[in-house]
């Protein structure tokens, strides 16, 4: 049995973890001063994570053609990693604007096409950023409410972005309602 099949007869497991003691866990490096994780997303389905780590060249820009790489992490089958199928790559994968300045990357979700997410380096770290809660933060995680159990039947009630405040350094958080 593939890994993608195991994760899939996992989505009618619910089960809603720490996302921060889950990836420090099982993420190789975690725990070091600076890894790739730019963000996670989390779904109420199961414990399976999808990683959005950055690339980045070894001049510490984002690698151009590709500055992400996107996974799964199947904490529902021992933290095994699993690469994204073609219909999963049409919700999680994401486009690229133009080049910005100061070696700054925007991608934008399929899913969530309007909502632009900044990569940028911070003291040689990739991070990613986006307005949450009127300010812009630096984003941890998305946590995805999912109603329904069947396929065809799922509905997201709504998404949560959970983030840092470059500032203060305190949590932030947004519950966005499609």
């Amino acid at each position: 049995m593939t890994s993608s099949t195991k994760r899939r007869r996992a989505e009618g497991h619910p089960l809603r973890l720490p996302a921060a003691a889950l990836l420090l866990a099982v993420l190789p490096g975690a725990g070091r001063a600076c890894d790739d994780v730019l963000f996670t997303i989390e779904r109420s389905l199961n414990a399976n994570v999808v990683v959005y780590a950055g690339i980045l060249e070894p001049a510490g820009g984002f690698f151009p053609g590709k500055p992400v790489d996107v996974y799964w992490l199947l904490k529902a089958e021992h933290g095994e990693r699993d690469g994204l199928n073609f219909i999963e790559r049409g919700v999680y994968g994401y486009n690229m604007d133009p080049p910005g300045v100061d070696g700054e990357v925007t991608i934008r979700l399929k899913a969530r096409r309007s909502l632009p997410i900044r990569l940028r380096t911070v003291d040689g770290c990739p991070r990613a950023f986006v307005p949450i809660d009127g300010r812009e933060a630096r984003l941890d995680r998305v946590w995805v409410q999912v109603a329904g159990r069947g396929f065809l039947s799922r509905k997201v009630e709504y998404l949560e972005l959970l983030g840092t405040d470059p500032e203060t350094d305190r949590p932030v958080s947004e519950r966005i309602v499609p």
